[in-house]
């Protein structure tokens, strides 16, 4: 059973470790950033539930925190919406996917947790803007156009769900032997 929690331990780590590199190789603009870094931490929170989904997510945010911005005041603002994207994908679909799985739970879960975030990160800009000194224009000039684009990101992120997490579910629900073991 040790081996287990392990394995499933090493999986978590690897999809905030994915996210991370998704997150640094991401495209940046001054009202956005173009990335798909939340995917690996929606996947966290479907298969192994909010706190290890909320885990991952605090463990990308701060990594990527101190690699692009450093430790500043707003660290933690910027931290919740990676944490978001692993605990609200996680509580949703521990609640509603269960035993049954389909395309429009994976919509409703995805759609909702990419707005909820989009929103998180919208505050934190413009909490970040009256502390920093930014143009309010960048800051709430820009939230429809954020907005759309967590939409066209949440059809990609709903559509690789959908096709991964059943093969994924499967993995994580029986991990493979180990060739050390003993028979």
């Amino acid at each position: 059973m040790k081996s287990s929690k392990t394995y499933k331990m090493a999986v978590a780590a690897s999809m905030a470790a994915l996210s991370l590199i998704l997150d640094v190789i991401s495209v940046r603009s001054n009202i956005s950033k173009f990335t798909i870094y939340g995917l690996p931490l929606l996947l966290a929170g479907f298969l192994f539930g909010p706190w290890v989904g909320a885990l991952a997510g605090a463990v990308v945010g701060f990594i990527s925190q101190m690699l692009f911005y450093g430790l500043s005041y707003t660290t933690a603002l910027w931290m919740i919406a990676p944490i978001f994207w692993g605990f609200l994908s996680g509580l949703m679909s521990k609640y509603l996917i269960k035993d049954n799985f389909n395309l429009k739970k994976v919509i409703l879960i995805t759609f909702t947790t990419s707005l909820c975030v989009t929103a998180i990160n919208s505050c934190a800009l413009y909490l970040d803007s009256l502390i920093f000194d930014y143009p309010l224009s960048l800051t709430v000039g820009t939230i429809a156009l954020r907005f759309a684009f967590s939409l066209a990101f949440a059809c990609v992120y709903c559509l690789v769900i959908y096709i991964s997490y059943p093969r994924l579910y499967k993995i994580i629900k029986k991990p493979p032997e180990s060739p050390l073991s003993p028979q």
